[in-house]
């Protein structure tokens, strides 16, 4: 890793993220030059400033995160979510189109650009649009796809995958509406916990596994462009319900309870990944087992 990144510029969208900090963090670590680019003074959606921030910063790789990423803003502010997770990663890939330099970038998508069902959901699957936010990853996807292939980007050196993980969570996640963080908000005040959908299961991993799954492929399309563009899933080696969650973060918290609150949005009972093609390829792999991040986080949580 550190000989991928050491001394290489590194432009990074969505770098105040929950996940883009991590990053940008390890990325220091590695020695690499981070330029970050996020809200507020800096939008996606804004292609001139975004072209002029990626062409001043003449880029050896770039991470795209910047992202509308909560599932149910999709329903009460689409237009938002489409602009944000679509638009905006067209503007990028047009900003990096007139690169004249190779670079490698890695577009974070989701998980959730399959559908529901028990299967196991590999990077051949059906991408299979379910809400507003899945929809506006699935349409990233496909500009991807049609911005490498239309424009014959491998040839000039610009390889370009997306990066499909699950649920992570992790130190620093304070987000609004995001089943660990109001946990904790609830457990600190002495309220139930209220969770949605109990018994829908997930794809939880850990923050730095998600993070070390994108530095690897963006290390492999920089040293082999041609082998390891298209797509790739990232995610644990089990998977595990809501409640199991809530359960596991009330052990590691020493108390709580946790009420069924309905709602009426529409979300996928059973989604699971299969990341096969990232260990036999990325030799990545998951190190933290569930119940093991969970106690990790919350432990970050009580000190912070």
């Amino acid at each position: 890793m550190r000989s991928a990144y050491a001394d290489r510029k590194v432009f990074v969208t969505g770098h105040s993220g929950f996940k883009g900090q991590h990053l940008i963090a390890r990325l220091r670590q590695l020695g690499a030059e981070t330029h970050g680019y996020s809200l507020p003074e800096h939008d996606v959606r804004n292609y001139r400033q975004l072209r002029k921030a990626i062409h001043g910063a003449e880029p050896d790789f770039v991470f795209h995160l910047a992202a509308q990423a909560f599932v149910p803003c999709g329903y009460t502010a689409p237009l938002t979510t489409w602009e944000t997770n679509t638009l905006g990663t067209v503007n990028l890939l047009e900003a990096v189109r007139h690169l004249h330099r190779p670079c490698a970038v890695v577009v974070v998508t989701t998980d959730k650009v399959y559908g529901s069902g028990e299967d196991t959901h590999h990077e051949g699957s059906d991408l299979i649009p379910h809400c507003p936010y899945s929809a506006s990853k699935i349409a990233a996807e496909h500009a991807v796809s049609t911005y490498r292939d239309a424009y014959d980007l491998l040839s000039r050196g610009i390889a370009i995958a997306t990066a499909r993980a699950g649920n992570v969570i992790g130190p620093g996640d304070w987000g609004e509406g995001r089943l660990v963080p109001n946990a904790v908000r609830a457990l600190r005040k002495g309220e139930p916990i209220k969770v949605f959908n109990p018994y829908a299961i997930r794809p939880w991993q850990y923050v730095s596994d998600v993070i070390d799954g994108y530095l690897r492929l963006g290390a492999a399309l920089r040293k082999e462009p041609g082998k390891y563009v298209g797509s790739w899933n990232f995610g644990p080696n089990e998977h595990h319900s809501v409640r199991e969650v809530v359960e596991q973060i009330m052990k590691a918290w020493g108390s709580g309870v946790w009420i069924h609150t309905p709602t009426e949005l529409r979300e996928t009972l059973e989604l699971r990944i299969n990341s096969i093609k990232a260990r036999e390829e990325l030799d990545w792999y998951p190190r933290w087992e569930f119940e093991a991040m969970i106690r990790e986080t919350i432990s970050w949580y009580k000190e912070n």
